[in-house]
C-alpha cells in the first residue's frame, strides 16, 4: 500500500522526538555565579570550613542562594556577579593560604533530569568564559635533567635534540590532560602551539589561582644513594667530591647524597596515600615493568645502603630573565631516607611526609604524571561569563533568524508541506541539541554553532528536493499518492548523495582539524544524521498520516 508506515515506525519515531526533548530540556535551564572552596595542596573542606564559611557571609552582609558541601568541596551560589566577587573576597581574606577559592558556574539542572543523565551541553571557552593558559616548555632545563639522570640510559643516548624536544612536548600535553581529569576540569582543551608551547584552555574557571595549582605544579621525585662516606658537617670546607651534592631534609639538616639518580618518576604508573602503623602519612608507589627493573636490579647489589628519596619541583619566583621569560627556581628537599634490607620490588612506599594533605597532593600528582619538563605561563587570559553570554545570545539570534528565514520560505512556497518541512527542522534542532547535551567528548562553541546553522539549510534543501520531486511528479500526470511516493523514492539519492559529500568534508576536517575546527565538525557530523532522519523518515511519517490511504486530488504544494 502506498504511503503508509506500519506502527512500529510511528513509535520508533515518537521514541527519538521524546528523548531528544528529553535531554534538550536541561538546556532551558541558566548557570549559578558561584564561589567554590577546596582545601589547598590536595586538601578538603570539611563541616566546620562550611560553618566558618557561613558566618563570614553572615557577618560580610552577604546572602546566598544555597551552601553546600560535597566530596570535599564547598560551593556557594549568588545572585549576580558583584555578589559572587565580594563574597570571595570576603572568604580569601579571612581562610587564607590553606584553601583555593575559586570563582565558578554552577549549572541549575533540576534533579530529576540529573537522575537520568539529563545534563546542558557543554559549552566551550568563547561561550561559557574561563581561563586561557600559554604555557612554555623549559626544553634546557630538561637536556640538563635528562644529562644528570640519565647519562647512561640508552633511551635518551640514542635521541637528538628536535626528538628530545618532541618527546617533551608530547609527554608534557599528556601529562597536563591528566592533571585536569583528574581534578575534574570538565572539557578542557590542551593542544600544543608552535615550536615549544601548549595552549590550555579550562571552560568554566574564572579564577586562575585554583587552574595554576592544577597546571603548573612540577612535582616529582627522584632516588639517589646516599654517600655516608662523607660527613655531612664537614661539607662546609668543601670537602664534597665531583660525584657528589648536598642536599637539605625538611628539618634543615644537610645529606650527601651521589648525584647519579637512580630512578625519577618518570617511571611511576600509579600513586595512594594511606595512614602507615605509626598514624604517619604515607605515599605507596607503582612502578611500570622497566623502573621495578631498574629498582629491582639496584638494591639487590646494594643492601644495607641508604636510600635518599628526592622531593623536586620548579617554582616562580616572579622574576623575569633578559628574554623576559618567567624565571623558574628549582627546590629540592630529602622527604625521606630508607636502609635498603632487601630488594625492591615493582612497588613500595615513601614516609616522612609532614601531613595527610600533604601526601595526598604528592600521590595525585605522581599518578597524574611527572612533568617531563618544567613549563612557564607565559600568557592568561580570563574571559568572563558576560562575554560568554554575549556570544551565546548572538549564536542564538542568528538560529532564531536562520530559522525564520528558512521557515517563511517553505510555507510561502509549499503551503502546508512547507508546515510540515517546518516541523522537521524544529525535531532536528531539539535532537542536535539532546545529541549535543549527551555526548560526553561533545562541547558546543561558536563554530559549533556555525555548524547547526548550516545543518539547518542542509535540512531545508532536503525537504525542497522531496516538495520539487513531488510537484513535478503532479504535474508529470501521476495521481497524488503515487506523486508523493515517487516525490520522496526519487528525492532520496539526491539527499543521500549531498550528505555523503558534506560528510566526507566533515570527517576530514575533524581528522586534521584541532579546537574549534573539530567543534564545528561534530556539529555539522551530528546535524547531517538528524536532519536526514527528520527530512525522510520524519516528514514522510507525517504526510503519511494526513494523506495516506486517502482519496486526495489536490495537494496544498
Amino acid at each position: 500500500m502506498l504511503n503508509h508506515y506500519p506502527l512500529w515506525k510511528y513509535v520508533m519515531l515518537v521514541i527519538v522526538i521524546f528523548f531528544g526533548l528529553l535531554y534538550a530540556l536541561p538546556n532551558l535551564y541558566s548557570e549559578d555565579l558561584a564561589v567554590q572552596i577546596t582545601g589547598a595542596r590536595g586538601g578538603s573542606a570539611s563541616d566546620q570550613t562550611l560553618d566558618q564559611i557561613h558566618n563570614i557571609l553572615k557577618q560580610e552582609n552577604i546572602q546566598s542562594k544555597s551552601l553546600i558541601l560535597e566530596n570535599g568541596t564547598i560551593l556557594a551560589r549568588f545572585a549576580n556577579i558583584d555578589v559572587q566577587l565580594r563574597a570571595r573576597e570576603a572568604i580569601m581574606n579571612k581562610l587564607g593560604k590553606e584553601y583555593v577559592v575559586a570563582l565558578n558556574l554552577a549549572p541549575t539542572t533540576p534533579h530529576w533530569l540529573r537522575m537520568l543523565s539529563a545534563e546542558p551541553m557543554k559549552l566551550g571557552l568563547d561561550l561559557r568564559g574561563g581561563v586561557h593558559f600559554l604555557m612554555e616548555v623549559d626544553i634546557d632545563t630538561m637536556l640538563d635533567k635528562l644529562q644528570k639522570q640519565n647519562s647512561d640510559s640508552p633511551l635518551h643516548h640514542d635521541l637528538h635534540l628536535s626528538e628530545v624536544r618532541e618527546y617533551a612536548i608530547e609527554q608534557n600535553i599528556n601529562i597536563l590532560r591528566n592533571r585536569v581529569n583528574q581534578l575534574g576540569v570538565a572539557e578542557p582543551l590542551v593542544q600544543r602551539q608552535g615550536y615549544d608551547r601548549i595552549v590550555v584552555e579550562l571552560p568554566g574557571i574564572q579564577d586562575t589561582a585554583r587552574a595554576k595549582e592544577i597546571l603548573g605544579a612540577t612535582a616529582t621525585l627522584e632516588f639517589l644513594l646516599v654517600n655516608t662516606g662523607i660527613d655531612p658537617t664537614s661539607v662546609s670546607n668543601g670537602n664534597v667530591p665531583n660525584d657528589s651534592e648536598v642536599k637539605k631534609t625538611q628539618e634543615g639538616q644537610q645529606v650527601v647524597l651521589y648525584k647519579h639518580v637512580i630512578l625519577s618518576g618518570d617511571h611511576i604508573t600509579d600513586s595512594t596515600y594511606s595512614i602507615d602503623d605509626y598514624n604517619q602519612p604515607q605515599v605507596n608507589i607503582m612502578l611500570d615493568s622497566k623502573g621495578g627493573k631498574i629498582m629491582s636490579n639496584f638494591t639487590e647489589h646494594n643492601i644495607g645502603k641508604l636510600i635518599a628519596t628526592l622531593f623536586v619541583e620548579y617554582r616562580d619566583i616572579g622574576k623575569k630573565d633578559t628574554n623576559g621569560r618567567t624565571v623558574l627556581v628549582k627546590h629540592e628537599k630529602v622527604i625521606n631516607i630508607a636502609n635498603i634490607q632487601s630488594r625492591f620490588s615493582n612497588s613500595f612506599r615513601i614516609t616522612g611526609i609532614n601531613n595527610l594533605n600533604e601526601a595526598r597532593q604528592l600521590s595525585m600528582l605522581l599518578r597524574a604524571g611527572a612533568l617531563i619538563a618544567p613549563i612557564r605561563i607565559v600568557e592568561e587570559r580570563i574571559i568572563g561569563p558576560t562575554m560568554g553570554t554575549q556570544n551565546i545570545k548572538q549564536g542564538l539570534e542568528a538560529c532564531l533568524w536562520g530559522l525564520i528565514a528558512s521557515i517563511l520560505f517553505m510555507v510561502v512556497r509549499y503551503k502546508k508541506f512547507g508546515l510540515i518541512a517546518t516541523s522537521a527542522l524544529l525535531c532536528n534542532l531539539i535532537l542536535i541539541i539532546g545529541i549535543m547535551s549527551l555526548l560526553p567528548g561533545a562541547t558546543l562553541t561558536m563554530p559549533g554553532i556555525a555548524g547547526i546553522l548550516l545543518t539547518l539549510a542542509v535540512a531545508v534543501d532536503a525537504n525542497v528536493l522531496i516538495n520539487e520531486r513531488i510537484k513535478e511528479e503532479i504535474r508529470n500526470g501521476r495521481s497524488v499518492q503515487k506523486a508523493i511516493h515517487e516525490g520522496y523514492k526519487g528525492a532520496f539519492c539526491s539527499i543521500v548523495d549531498a550528505n555523503v559529500t558534506t560528510l566526507i568534508k566533515v570527517i576530514i576536517l575533524y581528522t586534521v582539524g584541532t579546537g574549534s575546527i573539530k567543534g564545528f565538525a561534530i556539529t555539522t557530523l551530528i546535524g547531517i544524521a538528524t536532519s536526514m532522519f527528520t527530512a525522510i523518515v520524519g516528514t514522510r511519517a507525517i504526510v503519511n498520516l494526513l494523506y495516506g490511504s486517502k482519496c486526495i486530488q489536490k495537494l496544498s504544494i
